[in-house]
């Protein structure tokens, strides 16, 4: 779970986020929406803790999200920007691979390479595990289903700022893989 409390950002003499309050559930799918300039982005970028706000406090699975290592926050949830650009020539299955790096000791292992199949399979897309990232239409691109994050082990992306955090603590693969 993730919960933002009374979080206010200012920049200078402006305020950003004015007193934001709310709790997004494990599996839950919240849409965040508004006018430009309205303070979307900056409450996804101080959920994900990109941004620390002036006031209030970001908690993920009861614990204060400036509390986490980054690592251990990697490994937990997946953060995908609403402007990522990639384009060098990566296969899929590469650019799935990525959301499994806080995971990767050294190299990539045959279990990484399985979870990344089956995040791929999970969504209907095996069939462009060896396509080129470039090639890809925008729903298998890094902020759709076979972006980083569906190889984090957190679920499943849309387009747009996408935070995902497990369906529940411990989350283990849905994939059917042991760790």
């Amino acid at each position: 779970m993730i919960r933002g409390d009374n979080l206010w950002v200012r920049v200078e003499e402006k305020t950003l986020l004015a007193g934001v309050s709310l709790t997004i559930a494990p599996g839950e799918v919240v849409a965040i929406v508004g006018p430009n300039g309205a303070g979307k982005s900056t409450l996804l970028r101080v959920l994900c803790g990109e941004l620390r706000p002036a006031e209030g406090e970001v908690w993920m699975n009861g614990r204060p999200l400036s509390a986490w290592p980054r690592r251990e926050r990697a490994q937990i949830r997946a953060v995908l920007p609403q402007d990522s650009t990639l384009n060098f020539p990566f296969l899929a299955l590469e650019v799935v691979l990525m959301g499994r790096l806080p995971h990767i000791r050294s190299t990539e292992s045959p279990r990484d390479y399985a979870i990344a199949r089956a995040a791929l399979t999970e969504v209907g897309l095996e069939h462009l595990e060896h396509r080129l990232y470039p090639t890809l239409s925008g729903g298998g691109t890094p902020t759709g289903p076979t972006g980083p994050g569906a190889g984090a082990n957190m679920g499943i992306f849309s387009t747009g700022w996408a935070l995902s955090i497990p369906r529940r603590a411990n989350y283990q693969p849905r994939f059917g893989l042991s760790t």
